[in-house]
């Protein structure tokens, strides 16, 4: 789970790490 990494931050560059580790959880 990478929620997590929205909860420590809300800034672009977190927001394209979520979706990136989004990405590998729908894998």
């Amino acid at each position: 789970m990478c929620q997590w990494l929205l909860v420590l931050q809300t800034t672009s560059r977190t927001e394209l790490q979520w979706l990136h580790c989004k990405s590998q959880t729908i894998s």
